[in-house]
């Protein structure tokens, strides 16, 4: 637990830091984009018989299991935009929440906006998964970025799901040493530029579970707020509680209760 507290402590003065403004948004004609390239270039598409297989379904507005996600959406952008914030962290209080399925459909959900541009981070250095839900293999990734193997606009991908696009920034491999990773300059250069690019609405990062270790934490001042996803049946409250420990100069946006039994027969 001490090295929790250490990065709690860490945190504290780096969000102190002039250099952690938050940015509002801008409408600019000439604002430039972080990835540097037309918005409508495509490097991959996903089979969306895969999304259906994991329950990714926010894309498809005909599925009604779809419609949670979309309530979410509404919900955590109004509070999101009311406060100007753009950097939105989704954790869980441990592992198998589902925290990175959440990520991925409330990014979904925020493409079918027309006016929403939307990048998927993936942070999770000890357990990546959003690459290999989508079915996608990336070559440079958060961890080329991270060791100063590759540029911001080499990382980012371009992706297509049915007709929705977005960004994503995945994690190639695995690490064991998570935390030296997330806290490397290189990466929280790439951070900093993200939360002041101005074309680019709302920035998820998908990071590890909080009680975990100390990676949350030590990347807490470059978020605006935190999504956290809790397990029906198998998060705890005293869990919850700590969790709250560690959060408690960062705004919780919402807690997503996830893994909630289906209720047959109820037409809403």
């Amino acid at each position: 637990m001490d090295h929790i507290i250490q990065a709690l402590e860490r945190a504290k003065g780096e969000r102190a830091s002039p250099l952690q403004q938050r940015v509002p948004p801008s409408n600019e004609p000439n604002a430039t984009s972080l990835s540097g390239r037309d918005p409508r270039k495509v490097d991959a598409e996903v089979d969306l018989s895969r999304l259906e297989d994991l329950r990714i379904v926010a894309h498809d507005t005909v599925d009604p299991r779809s419609k949670s996600f979309d309530l979410l959406r509404t919900q955590v952008l109004q509070t999101m935009e009311s406060n100007n914030w753009r950097v939105l962290a989704v954790t869980s209080p441990t592992a198998g929440c589902g925290k990175t399925f959440t990520a991925i459909n409330l990014t979904l959900s925020i493409a079918k906006q027309s006016d929403s541009s939307v990048l998927l981070v993936d942070l999770d250095f000890k357990k990546p998964q959003v690459s290999q839900r989508l079915g996608i293999t990336c070559q440079v990734g958060t961890r080329a970025l991270a060791e100063g193997h590759a540029s911001l606009e080499d990382a980012i991908t371009s992706i297509l799901v049915g007709g929705l696009r977005f960004r994503m920034l995945s994690c190639e491999r695995p690490s064991p040493h998570s935390s030296d990773w997330i806290v490397s300059p290189k990466m929280t250069a790439a951070l900093q530029r993200m939360r002041t690019d101005r074309m680019v609405k709302i920035i998820i990062l998908d990071l590890p579970p909080l009680l975990s270790g100390d990676e949350v934490i030590s990347v807490l001042p470059y978020v605006d707020c935190v999504l956290m996803v809790a397990a029906a049946g198998t998060t705890t409250t005293v869990e919850l509680q700590e969790c709250a420990k560690y959060l408690h100069s960062t705004p919780l946006v919402r807690i997503a209760l996830n893994k909630v039994p289906d209720s047959p027969g109820a037409y809403y």
